[in-house]
């Protein structure tokens, strides 16, 4: 290794070689820092063999988007594995001490950013488009296959909204005056749960093209399982349908409404219900919402720093989306 990397990747390395018989001491030859730095930060390990490459994500405790729990996640990618899911393979966990990590096998792949979809997709015929969108989501249906515990779906997102609520609350009491948005849209999220006869399954919870990683226009892995969780079968369909993220008319970049309900059909053999989807598309925004006001109420109090994000112009971005979402749902306009 040229020089000794930054801390805490250099613990990080030093716990590997202990404890990890996959990573020899002299086995790390140099590092790449991919991104980070909100929650964890992920650092590319190289071998000399992009193939034996390795990622780390190492815990920020102090960072605005905190906590990061490496346990979850490598329980969560563990049971996506299970059901057919492709994710990284998990290497090990470290989750003792001031350094806590995942390590997992890099994957060889193309990973765009909704910035770098135009680009990506500039020079392909638009029947790619529609193949990359259908392939991401033909993994929805498999993630159906991890079923969850005997927990209703009623009470998931009632305790799945209440910590929402309580989250941002308590990180911004003394330091912001929350809109009152934030508690009228709990109360309206938890009094139009739609039906709960659906599966319980596992969710990815960050479900975006930016977190799947493409060889060719197959799915090699799906990224960040931080996130995952029990919920309802649209739950991952309404994130990758925020606002936020959707290129003129198409979704994500990737696909426009016809389109992706064409693909759900396709995938599942059952029409895409538009009224679930646009109250998990809802929730979605609402998520999104408390995480940034409580990551600003922690920039406040100088706990870490937001990279590549900015935290105002977001929060009232989601915010106007918010509202208008939930007017447009009350007025039977499902637009995706």
């Amino acid at each position: 290794m040229s020089a000794r990397p930054p801390e805490p990747v250099a613990q990080a390395i030093e716990i590997l070689a202990r404890r990890h018989d996959a990573v020899p001491a002299d086995a790390i030859l140099d590092y790449e820092l991919l991104s980070g730095g909100n929650s964890h930060i992920t650092w590319r390990l190289l071998t000399g063999d992009p193939a034996r490459d390795l990622v780390v994500k190492i815990a920020q405790p102090d960072g605005p988007l905190a906590p990061y729990d490496v346990k979850h996640e490598a329980a969560m990618m563990a049971q996506a594995e299970a059901a057919g899911v492709p994710a990284p393979a998990l290497v090990g966990v470290h989750h003792e001490g001031d350094v806590q990590f995942i390590l997992m096998r890099r994957v060889e792949g193309d990973s765009p950013s909704l910035w770098e979809v135009r680009e990506w997709l500039k020079d392909r015929p638009d029947t790619d488009r529609i193949d990359i969108g259908h392939s991401l989501l033909s993994t929805l249906p498999r993630l159906a296959l991890a079923s969850r515990g005997p927990r209703t779906q009623q009470a998931i997102y009632t305790d799945y909204l209440g910590d929402l609520v309580a989250k941002v609350e308590e990180a911004a009491d003394g330091v912001l005056a929350l809109p009152p948005t934030i508690r009228v849209v709990h109360d309206w999220l938890v009094s139009r749960l739609p039906s709960m006869e659906a599966p319980t399954v596992l969710c990815h919870g960050d479900f975006r093209l930016g977190n799947a990683v493409f060889d060719g226009g197959d799915i090699a892995a799906l990224l960040d399982w931080e996130r995952a969780m029990e919920g309802h079968p649209l739950h991952d369909l309404g994130f990758l349908c925020l606002p936020g993220m959707k290129i003129g008319d198409h979704i994500c970049g990737v696909l426009t409404q016809q389109e992706l309900a064409d693909a759900w059909l396709d995938l599942t053999g059952t029409p895409l219900d538009l009224r679930a989807a646009a109250y998990f598309r809802i929730l979605a925004i609402f998520g999104e919402l408390c995480l940034m006001v409580r990551a600003m109420a922690r920039l406040a109090q100088g706990r870490g720093r937001l990279t590549g994000v900015r935290p105002l112009p977001l929060i009232g971005r989601l915010h106007h989306d918010l509202v208008r979402a939930v007017r447009s749902f009350e007025n039977d306009d499902f637009t995706l």
